[in-house]
């Protein structure tokens, strides 16, 4: 019994002693001591220089957890001396009891300040080119993750800003002020998501400030995802829209299967420049790089000619600008498949400029060196012989 009473004492004090050199050494482990090992390692893995300027906080318990302030990630080689990313702020947390139950609770995902440079040069290459390994994407695609449960606080990103320049077609999009705020996201509840942003595009020259508010919902058990209801407003501003702006609104509701590996929007209803769109898709074999897509759509505009002019299609929208009648309507109904380049418009109904035209048509192989195309048109009204 004494031999019993020494060896849970002996072990008692060497528990104590174990968990006081792990409580010294966690207290006295500085990560900011290891920025040049990390900046190498992201080097060797991705060729490109990484620079944390900002420090680099550590928690432990409850929440394991991790603070990091000021991180430049260096552009591609010929890409300029730009940044590709740059963030001021980057913070995430997850406790950690329940993360030794396979659970995974996490705090709000937190992004501050994030700057992102994209760009495509004439040659058509990419500044990202070089962090994507398609192999391991491929890899990746069906791993489930290894949590019995997942709980994230919810995603807070702030004052996010996005430059995208494509040097093949001259076009730049510059997205600033970005925010994007969700609710608790816990799998089998539906989430609340509220977005803002403001767009400026070279080409057509305009700009907008966009408001979006959706939720996010799940079904069967996450292979299903379902963003109803989905509303989207803005105002647009540019020299050739009348007035100097005009407002945009676009409502939907978007639907994934993961499973089946299909989405769907329905009910979409977008109005802008006197013009209002309505349809359904549905994509198939979304995720295969070679997708299927069913569409209906119906478009009623009141001015043709403006929707050409805002998008600088000169000199055709001035000399339709001087036809009298300039309402029109299109009612169609297509199929497209990606991998055999082929395209079904199995109804087009178009009205304008007081003319009416009926057409089908079938086209096959289109982006080959051998395209196929055949159809039908019927047109008449008093500009058509």
């Amino acid at each position: 019994m004494k031999l019993l009473i020494k060896l849970v004492i002996g072990f008692s004090i060497i528990l104590i002693i174990s968990i006081s050199l792990i409580v010294v050494i966690l207290v006295n482990f500085d990560p900011n001591n290891y920025k040049d090992t990390i900046a190498a390692k992201v080097n060797e893995q991705t060729g490109r220089s990484l620079s944390i300027s900002g420090d680099i906080n550590l928690t432990f318990y409850p929440w394991l957890g991790i603070n990091v302030e000021g991180i430049s990630l260096s552009n591609a080689a010929n890409f300029g001396d730009t940044p590709f990313l740059e963030t001021k702020t980057v913070k995430a947390r997850a406790k950690l009891l329940p993360l030794l139950r396979k659970e995974l609770e996490m705090d709000t995902l937190v992004l501050y300040g994030a700057r992102v440079n994209l760009v495509r040069d004439a040659k058509g290459l990419n500044n990202w080119d070089d962090l994507v390994n398609s192999e391991d994407k491929k890899q990746n695609t069906n791993q489930n993750l290894p949590f019995a449960a997942l709980i994230l606080g919810g995603i807070d990103i702030k004052d996010a800003n996005i430059q995208w320049r494509d040097m093949q077609q001259g076009i730049e999009y510059n997205i600033t002020n970005t925010n994007i705020h969700t609710g608790e996201l816990k799998l089998g509840e539906p989430i609340d998501i509220t977005a803002s942003s403001k767009v400026v595009a070279s080409k057509p020259a305009v700009s907008s400030s966009i408001q979006f508010k959706g939720t996010v919902s799940y079904e069967d058990n996450g292979d299903i995802l379902v963003l109803k209801p989905m509303l989207l407003e803005a105002v647009v501003s540019g020299k050739e829209i009348p007035g100097g702006e005009t407002s945009l609104k676009l409502s939907s509701e978007v639907k994934m299967n993961f499973d089946e590996d299909t989405a769907e929007i329905n009910s979409l209803d977008l109005t802008a420049f006197d013009t209002q769109i309505k349809g359904q898709t549905k994509v198939s074999s979304l995720l295969s790089g070679a997708p299927e897509l069913t569409a209906k759509i119906s478009i009623n505009g009141k001015d043709l000619p403006r929707l050409f002019k805002i998008a600088e299609i000169e000199p055709l929208a001035s000399e339709l600008a001087k036809l009298p009648n300039k309402t029109f309507n299109v009612n169609a109904s297509l199929y497209a498949d990606f991998e055999n380049k082929d395209l079904n418009i199995n109804e087009l109904v178009l009205n304008v400029f007081g003319n009416k035209i009926n057409s089908e048509i079938y086209a096959r192989h289109l982006t080959t060196d051998t395209p196929a195309v055949r159809g039908k048109l019927n047109a008449s009204g008093p500009d058509l012989p």
